[in-house]
This record gives structure tokens, sequence and C-alpha cells, in this order.
């Protein structure tokens, strides 16, 4: 069932970006900083159904009582200094557990909320490597639902994160973190 989420809903929503998080390449660059992501998490129910720019849409994947699945979506102006708003995706995860048709109803539920806001404009859904090495498959997710590619991505290490991990202060991935699987 996707359903709004409620402030009792922050440890089971932070306890699934944790999981998350040890699930992906970013396990190896440092922690989680707790506090801001509990913060994060609350303001973000906070501003929840607001129609401007910052205004949120906090769903999540209950199955059972359990939250296995979840998306937070943010309004931002258009290039953001436009006087149009655009939707767009901060984290959209689920659980290895989460039902395959919750993960696409918390998606559909981003879209329903856009597109009904006549000051939204675009919708922006992003997918990257960060969790999964099947992204393309949640992007021909958002294609079946009529989005179509717009640009790309590509990342670089820092050179203070090589040194680290040549230091051992961080345990590098490798080689194999580094390649992004071709659509």
């Amino acid at each position: 069932m996707i359903r709004p989420a409620r402030f009792s809903d922050v440890p089971a929503m932070y306890a699934l970006l944790a999981e998350g998080f040890e699930r992906s390449r970013y396990r190896t660059m440092g922690a989680i900083d707790q506090k801001v992501a509990k913060g994060l998490l609350v303001q973000a129910i906070q501003r929840d159904g607001q129609p401007g720019e910052g205004g949120t849409l906090v769903r999540v994947a209950d199955q059972d009582g359990v939250v296995e699945g979840m998306i937070i979506a943010v309004l931002q102006r258009v290039y953001h200094i436009g006087d149009k708003l655009q939707a767009t995706d901060l984290f959209y995860i689920g659980s290895p557990r989460c039902h395959p048709a919750d993960g696409r109803g918390l998606f559909d539920a981003m879209v329903a909320w856009a597109d009904g806001n006549p000051r939204v404009v675009e919708i922006l859904a992003t997918v990257t490597d960060v969790l999964l090495d099947d992204w393309p498959r949640v992007g021909r997710l958002y294609e079946r639902r009529g989005f179509v590619p717009c640009g790309g991505m590509w990342r670089r290490k820092t050179q203070a994160l090589v040194n680290a991990a040549a230091s051992n202060r961080f345990v590098d991935v490798g080689a194999e973190a580094d390649k992004c699987p071709a659509h």
C-alpha cells in the first residue's frame, strides 16, 4: 500500500536509507550522518503537499505495517532561476523485499502529484549506478511512463578519495566501482 509518510515512519525510513547506503558504492566513502539524514526526512515530511518551491511529496510503500520503499520528491525552480517549477526525485528506494508493484506505485504517485500542480512544467526522474547494477531497468520503467532520456551523468573520484583509499583510510572497492553498466 502506498501512503503518505508520517513522522512515526522516520526510523523505518532512515533504516531503509541506511540499508541502501550499505548496498551502494558510497559505503566505501564514509558514513551516514544520522542527524542530518533524520533531519532531512523530518523536513521533507513537514513540507509534504506544499505546492511551491521546496514543497515535497513523501510516500512510503507499507507492506503489512513495514516500510519497504519510499519516494521523496521535491519542487525546484526550472534551471534554478525560472518562474515555473520542476519536480524531481530526491530519494526513490525500495528494499529487496519491496513488491515491484509498490515500486511502480511510488513512482506513479510522484508523477500524479507533479501533474496535479499547474506551476510544474517538467518532471525529472533520475537513476544512477549508486544502488543498482541494473539501473537501465528503472530507466525502462520511466520510458513506459512517457519519460525520455535527457542527458547523462559522469563521475570521477577526487584525488583525496584516491589518496585515502591508498592509505587504507577507506576501503576502495576497486576498478569495478568505476564501471557503469552500458544500457
